[in-house]
């Protein structure tokens, strides 16, 4: 385990954090996970 270090990351890079604030960014939020998976399936095959 690495000690706490200040300035130090803990993020991934390329993350980002989203508050859904509305049903409606709920409802696109829950479509992006739902078909990510898909959508990678298709890009590789």
């Amino acid at each position: 385990m690495k000690p706490k270090q200040i300035g130090v990351s803990i993020w991934q890079k390329s993350f980002n954090d989203r508050i859904l604030r509305n049903e409606k960014a709920h409802q696109e939020a829950w479509k992006y996970i739902e078909n990510n998976p898909l959508k990678k399936y298709f890009d590789t095959h």
